[in-house]
């Protein structure tokens, strides 16, 4: 049996909480871009949904083990608003605050909303929201098909939530959800949705059966890492490679596109700034402007938290991923929605190496994703609250 405190079904007004941080993000598309009143919007849901969180009865001890990463980056952030205060850097701690008082509420709530009806269908009723940003073209093409990504990723992980790993129609639902991301990232011009969509589907019927990344979740996440970190210094250096320009000059022959997009002149000046100050970084608040003349963003979120707080920060954003991570894989084939939550988990990593989505600038567009993850996450601790209970149970009745 499953434990009453995590099947109970949520009173309303937590259940409509819930659907506020996830309503807020298509919102904030009508109301700005990723600015000002949209990171407000957002900081106001998380902080009603921290407000209920406190207001009852808490698993303290799992609730906070997991949230510790995230309060180490958030403490991160404030220390170094406190040292170099401006206004970017107090948006930036605001929205490092977000996502912690998000997992406060949901990793405490999330196995209920799951088989509570109003939020089940309030997000049902979110899909439309999510892709009306992109196809009335009102800001970033990139957030805005980046938001519906995750916000259709969203209702597909409540629809498959009581369906097997193995399940036909939960793969038949994922694979065509995947297609239809992909004609959105076609219509759109968005090239990585496409990309970010084949990897959804093709993670998910891997992550669906049992496989050696659950025994070796770790190492598979360290390989992931250095992948990644590998890539992203190959690709600053892009112009100085002549294979590398090879290829750049035939996807603008065939497709007229180029592959560097500005990040070739980006990333190169962001990494030395990032060697001149490894350990701090040069405060909270600091963005590409402040280091070279332009007015984008790093166009990558692991450089951007290393340029603002050092590797010190970097450290705390990837722990903070691992945590999740860990668990996710450990139960990904156990049931549908495991396996989806790992994928996209994993496009997740992927997506923060071209955007700055995870903590900060684009925060509207991931405020599903880790809404998401932080439910699939609570699954995963009640499941096994569940196994220790009855384990408990047992132990009693012997003795008695």
């Amino acid at each position: 049996m499953i434990s009453t405190s995590s099947t109970q079904r949520l009173r309303p007004l937590e259940s409509v909480t819930a659907l506020v941080p996830v309503v807020s993000c298509p919102a904030s598309s009508f109301l700005s871009d990723s600015g000002s009143i949209g990171g407000a919007l957002i900081a106001a849901a998380s902080l009603l949904c921290v407000l209920l969180f406190f207001s009852g009865k808490t698993q303290s001890k799992l609730v906070f083990q997991t949230s510790l990463p995230f309060a180490l980056l958030a403490c991160t952030y404030g220390t170094s608003m406190l040292l170099h205060p401006s206004y970017t850097a107090t948006k930036h701690f605001v929205a490092v605050c977000s996502v912690l008082f998000l997992l406060l509420f949901f990793v405490k709530h999330g196995r209920s909303l799951l088989s509570d009806p109003i939020f089940v269908y309030g997000t049902y009723a979110t899909l439309p929201l999510f892709f009306a940003p992109t196809l009335l073209s009102l800001t970033e093409k990139n957030y805005d098909a980046g938001m519906a990504l995750y916000g259709t990723a969203l209702c597909v992980f409540v629809a498959i939530r009581n369906l097997k790993a193995n399940s036909a129609l939960a793969k038949l639902l994922v694979l065509s959800t995947s297609v239809l991301l992909c004609l959105l990232g076609y219509f759109v011009n968005f090239r990585m949705l496409v990309v970010y969509s084949i990897v959804l589907a093709v993670s998910f019927l891997y992550f669906s059966n049992p496989n050696r990344v659950t025994r070796h979740r770790l190492l598979f996440f360290i390989c992931l890492s250095m992948s990644l970190g590998a890539f992203t210094i190959v690709y600053a250096d892009i112009e100085n490679s002549y294979y590398l320009n090879d290829i750049n000059e035939f996807l603008i022959k065939y497709t007229d596109r180029t592959a560097t997009s500005g990040r070739q002149f980006l990333w190169p000046t962001i990494i030395d700034s990032i060697i001149k100050y490894p350990i701090f970084g040069i405060g909270a608040g600091a963005l590409p402007s402040d280091i070279m003349y332009t007015e984008l963003s790093s166009h990558n979120y692991y450089l951007q938290v290393a340029l603002q707080t050092g590797f010190l920060g970097l450290l705390f954003s990837i722990f903070s991923i691992y945590v999740i991570w860990s668990r996710l894989v450990l139960h990904a084939y156990v049931d549908a929605k495991g396996a989806f939550a790992t994928s996209v988990l994993l496009v997740f990593i992927l997506h923060n190496v071209s955007e700055v989505i995870m903590f900060q600038n684009g925060l509207r567009v991931s405020v599903a994703a880790w809404v998401l993850l932080f439910i699939s996450f609570s699954s995963t601790l009640n499941a096994n609250l569940s196994k220790v209970g009855r384990q408990r149970t047992g132990i009693r009745s012997s003795h008695q």
